[in-house]
């Protein structure tokens, strides 16, 4: 069923390359990088006979701070695109190709599950502030209310549990020089550790964020491309 992949990514993928400047990266990876760090990837999933499963993964950062590589990534929100409920009028095709006519339709639901998913998630943001304040906004919005509709319950976006969600935006809030905004997310993070069973990821997301605004500075005072473990 290579051919029927094959099919389907050149199918969900087009206007990536066609419309918004996205490199092919050995037919199934597609990236790129202005302020922000953008990556679709179709990925092959258990094979069976009769069947075919996969998944399409989008990823989203800040460059200079977040990263992402075949095996890895560091920083990034991401999208699990088979995991996304299929409201809102989405096909509610499976991420499976059989060898069947009917592959036919599953190459055509995908391509349009992708195109809300790249248009909505992966192409929304323009600059590393506005992605920042999103991160930023969707967590603390499940604060004050965890059953809140926002973007990460509605795309089902990682990290997905809310102290990691927290540290991120704290992460992004230290490397873009908020610190304020940093502070103020460190703490709401360490207060939900204590108040929930979790003080073993405090250490953690201080010395996280702490050491993104030492990534912002750089050896020489600039900025640094390197990006900091993700723990």
């Amino acid at each position: 069923m290579s051919v029927q992949f094959r099919d389907l990514i050149a199918a969900a993928s087009s206007s990536l390359a066609r419309d918004h400047g996205f490199r092919a990266h050995g037919g199934r990876s597609f990236t790129r990088e202005d302020e922000l760090i953008r990556s679709a990837r179709f990925a092959p999933g258990a094979s069976l006979a009769g069947s075919f499963q996969f998944e399409v993964v989008c990823d989203l950062g800040i460059s200079g701070l977040s990263s992402i590589s075949s095996k890895s990534s560091e920083w990034m929100v991401r999208c699990s695109v088979s995991h996304v409920p299929r409201d809102d009028g989405l096909p509610r095709s499976g991420f499976e190709l059989t060898g069947a006519p009917e592959d036919e339709v599953v190459v055509q639901d995908v391509a349009k599950i992708c195109k809300v998913v790249f248009d909505r998630f992966l192409l929304r943001h323009e600059t590393a502030d506005d992605m920042f304040l999103w991160v930023r906004d969707n967590a603390l919005q499940f604060l004050d209310s965890p059953q809140v509709d926002n973007d990460f319950k509605r795309f089902r976006l990682s990290p997905w549990n809310i102290v990691p969600r927290l540290e991120l935006a704290g992460v992004y809030a230290a490397y873009l020089g908020r610190s304020e905004d940093a502070e103020r997310l460190r703490d709401a993070a360490i207060q939900y550790a204590r108040t929930h069973g979790l003080r073993y990821a405090i250490p953690t997301v201080s010395a996280n964020i702490a050491a993104a605004a030492q990534v912002a500075a750089g050896p020489a005072g600039g900025p640094a491309g390197d990006g900091i473990p993700s723990d």
